[in-house]
């Protein structure tokens, strides 16, 4: 229903840059609903096998967002547990980092790839998303709402969070898991 109403109101946008405001809202929308899908599957209701939940994020985003674009998204990722505190920032910075990617770091008609990794060691959750597009000049210092959006999100799970600009650039965070 409220993808449904942000739909509608993003139709009636003569503005192209609050149609694009509108699409990026439906995707975050998405991205939660796809947690409760998860979670209405099983009788657990407050972990989610995190997997399962970025790869249904992948496939949206690639139907969605890169559906004429020739940019892969390439999953390496861990099967684990995770508490729902921690899945839903997880899958909005996704989200946001790819989203990013595709907006910025490749050209127009530009084939690339976007590679999304995530590992558990121990009671540590690392998640990176990197990109072989073209870079940044300098570090990431937009205070875009996405990029404050990514920030906030870290910062809401305690992420370590490292950003490497050389062939692409790479976002890692570090995050400790709730047992």
């Amino acid at each position: 229903m409220i993808i449904s109403l942000l739909r509608l109101k993003g139709a009636r946008q003569k503005d192209p840059g609050a149609k694009q405001d509108f699409e990026r809202a439906i995707e975050r929308v998405h991205t939660i609903a796809f947690l409760h899908e998860h979670l209405y599957r099983k009788d657990v209701f407050d972990r989610i096998n995190i997997e399962s939940y970025l790869e249904d994020i992948c496939a949206s985003l690639e139907l969605s967002l890169l559906a004429e674009r020739k940019i892969a998204i390439v999953r390496e990722l861990q099967a684990a547990e995770l508490h729902i505190d921690l899945a839903v920032p997880l899958g909005l910075i996704v989200n946001e980092v790819v989203t990013n990617a595709a907006k910025y770091a490749f050209l127009p008609g530009e084939a690339g790839r976007i590679v999304i990794r995530f590992r558990r060691r121990g009671d540590q959750g690392i998640l990176t998303i990197s990109d072989n597009g073209r870079g940044l000049a300098e570090p990431v210092k937009s205070q875009g709402i996405g990029t404050t959006l990514i920030r906030s999100l870290a910062k809401q799970i305690g992420a370590r969070v490292r950003v490497v600009t050389r062939n692409g650039l790479t976002y890692s965070f570090v995050f400790r898991t709730l047992e």
